[in-house]
């Protein structure tokens, strides 16, 4: 069997059973522990799946990864408030600025918020409220 699709195999696995060993790998498909070690770093090189001891677990998506809205407005609140501040004052009456969804993006909105006549777009609906 090519590497390439033993490589296969073992995502096909992985997406079917959530996680795969080395050693139960070894021996589905007949070769060492050593060449499945290799395909899994490959792998995991590629972005294609998380290493783990023994085995490998599927790549987590950045929905799973992602901190609470809450909870990244704390971590760097003390930057994000000086960022928000000196983006506030460019801003001036009668002016439409863009603010994209996020954290800083918030701060910003919430600084310009005794700017007259300043028009937001956004696709935040935490910004929009």
């Amino acid at each position: 069997m090519l590497s390439e699709e033993r490589r296969r195999k073992i995502l096909e696995l992985l997406r079917k059973e959530g996680r795969v060993l080395v050693r139960e790998l070894a021996h589905r498909f007949r070769t060492s522990q050593i060449t499945i070690r290799k395909d899994l770093e490959s792998l995991h090189h590629d972005g294609q799946l998380e290493r783990a001891h023994g085995g490998a677990l599927p790549k987590e998506n950045g929905a799973l990864k992602d901190s609470s809205l809450q909870e990244k407005a704390r971590k760097t609140s003390p930057e994000k408030a000086r960022i928000a501040a000196a983006a506030a004052q460019k801003f001036v009456q009668g002016k439409v600025i863009i603010l994209d969804s996020g954290t800083t993006t918030t701060a910003i909105a919430r600084a310009c918020r005794n700017i007259k006549n300043l028009t937001i777009i956004t696709n935040a609906t935490n910004i929009a409220a």
